[in-house]
């Protein structure tokens, strides 16, 4: 499959007054055209630009502070980054998902800006830089039809087949191949979306495999995609209509790792193991219960395996679930140093600010800590409640034992009956601890 072309990104470079506005609006709405986004989509990321920046001006930066904004395409979407100097005083909360624009307005226009924004981007992202500079991050996806039923002809089972990356329209098919065989199991969203499954593929940190008989029928497919500084997580492998105990599995995943094996990856991870994933060849990392909308339970199952040798790493931890993951270390044997986290009464923000990713056709929803501030507990209770409200019954939680401050989520994830079952080694900065919500489904 032919790739794109290497991630472009455009800079701007301009100051923190609002009379730089229209120069910061005409940019992003530009350049998300020109790097593929669909006119209604570049607006969406417009306006979430537009509104940042104002509230960067009036609020966050000093007259006159440099401001930089680099949007880049990433294959299915495109980003808006801005990088500028922290400040203290610098509040985001009105990013959280919860947050009503009635009650951002009860707070001043500038936050309901913020809402603005929040709700005009698809996801954000919220980094902490070497030194004293932010990066607040945009992301809006392209614009793609959903996936649509259709009769398919089932290959029969296959003695002969070859292993090869597919081409845009033998990956469509295998999107739809999947849907069909596998309708009633839990899958990644974006099989929902072929034609997204196609860019992601051409881009730069996605990869995929399918098993062809000889008149060009497909038997099976997988493919995978970097999850981390250190990990790759790969979906599958699946199999259509052949015979119990057929080698395609195994020659699927032959194909995946020949092709990560060489890169500095160190752990391949499944979080969605199917019936013929061979598990003799990875360890387990644990399961979660799932529930449909019509409380049916099920269970997934994540499983994981060491391409190189883990040297080790440090893992900043809360004394609330050391002895968790302490546990977990030592059952997988994973070399690392575990440090405490305390809070000695040094002074926090007072807002957390939480991302969340939502989906719907699996009543599951999965939050990730973007900014904490003492009031974390209450706005997690927040966030179930409204959850809840959506009858989202499978709600996650990821924290990355790779960065210090998340540590201090810990506490606030207890209270309100969050529960760790499983970490992914390697998965974001360092492990990532995964925590699942215990009382939606009683």
């Amino acid at each position: 499959m032919e790739r794109a072309d290497a991630r472009r990104s455009v800079l701007l470079q301009t100051y923190a007054a609002e009379v730089f506005l229209p120069v910061v609006r005409a940019f992003v709405e530009n350049t998300a055209i020109a790097l593929g986004l669909g006119e209604n989509e570049a607006n969406g990321l417009t306006l979430a630009a537009k509104e940042v920046f104002i509230h960067l001006c009036r609020a966050v930066l000093k007259n006159g502070e440099r401001v930089e904004i680099r949007c880049s395409n990433g294959s299915y979407y495109v980003q808006a980054d801005f990088i500028f100097p922290f400040s203290p005083g610098l509040e985001l909360h009105a990013f959280n998902l919860n947050t009503a624009a009635s009650a951002a307005e009860d707070a001043g226009l500038q936050e309901t800006g913020l809402v603005l924004a929040s709700r005009s981007a698809d996801r954000f992202m919220i980094t902490r830089l070497e030194g004293k500079e932010l990066k607040l991050t945009l992301l809006k996806e392209k614009a793609y039809p959903p996936f649509e039923e259709s009769p398919l002809a089932l290959p029969k089972p296959m003695d002969e087949f070859s292993v090869r990356p597919p081409n845009p329209e033998e990956l469509k098919l295998f999107a739809h191949l999947v849907k069909a065989c596998y309708r009633d199991q839990a899958l990644p969203e974006v099989f929902n979306y072929p034609g997204k499954l196609v860019d992601m593929a051409g881009g730069a940190n996605y990869d995929a495999a399918i098993a062809v008989g000889p008149a060009g029928e497909i038997g099976g497919g997988t493919f995978w995609h970097r999850s981390g500084k250190r990990s790759v997580e790969f979906f599958g492998p699946y199999l259509f209509n052949q015979n119990a105990g057929s080698p395609i599995g195994a020659a699927l995943l032959e194909s995946c790792i020949g092709a990560i094996i060489k890169t500095d990856a160190v752990v391949l991870l499944n979080r969605f193991a199917r019936a013929e994933f061979a598990r003799e060849h990875f360890e387990f990392l644990g399961g979660v219960s799932v529930y449909t909308r019509e409380g049916k339970p099920g269970r997934r199952e994540a499983w994981f395996r060491l391409l190189h040798e883990d040297l080790g790493s440090l893992a900043w931890v809360h004394p609330e679930i050391e002895d968790f993951l302490r546990e977990q270390y030592e059952r997988l044997v994973l070399p690392r140093e575990i440090r405490r986290v305390t809070d000695e009464g040094e002074q926090h923000p007072r807002h957390s600010v939480l991302s969340a990713t939502i989906d719907r056709s699996h009543a599951s929803a999965t939050l990730r800590p973007m900014w904490f501030g003492t009031d974390f507990a209450e706005n997690l209770g927040r966030h179930l409640k409204l959850l809840s409200q959506e009858e989202i019954l499978n709600v996650f939680f990821f924290l990355d034992a790779g960065k210090s401050w998340q540590a201090a989520f810990t506490p606030g994830l207890i209270e309100n009956r969050f529960k760790p079952c499983m970490i992914f080694p390697c998965w974001g900065a360092g492990d990532v601890a995964v925590f699942q919500f215990q009382g939606a489904v009683q």
